[in-house]
């Protein structure tokens, strides 16, 4: 009995050790924003507009697109930190400002455009999609 507890402990000792060093799925560090696409419901005048938001890993060099209503939003990013973005418009007569919380697999904001504001939420799209 001992020689057998001497053989499985080191063993189960040795895939332990492999299977923290080698996860299936790297877990997303909590408070960071997913890449990918995300599909959005933009509240503003009254109404709900749809809209997509692309979004490249942090250090891709891929630009963030913002799409409402079936058009490109004059925006860039200008800030994240953490779990959060900042975008602004890249067109200094207008003012455009959006301030995004990503939570996993969803986000949620509030924006200006000119005087007016609203609020968005959202979900990411499965990848693929």
């Amino acid at each position: 009995m001992l020689r057998i507890l001497r053989t499985i402990v080191p063993t189960l000792l040795l895939v332990s050790v492999a299977a923290a060093q080698n996860p299936a799925s790297p877990a997303r560090p909590s408070g960071a924003v997913t890449p990918g696409s995300y599909t959005l419901e933009i509240a503003f005048g009254g109404g709900i507009l749809e809209g997509l938001l692309t979004v490249p890993a942090a250090k891709d060099s891929a630009t963030l697109v913002l799409m409402v209503g079936g058009h490109q939003s004059p925006v860039q990013q200008t800030k994240r930190l953490g779990n959060q973005l900042v975008l602004d418009s890249n067109t200094p007569s207008q003012k455009i400002h959006y301030e995004l919380l990503f939570e996993g697999e969803t986000v949620k904001g509030a924006f200006t455009f000119g005087e007016n504001e609203g609020t968005l939420t959202g979900r990411r799209r499965a990848p693929g999609k």
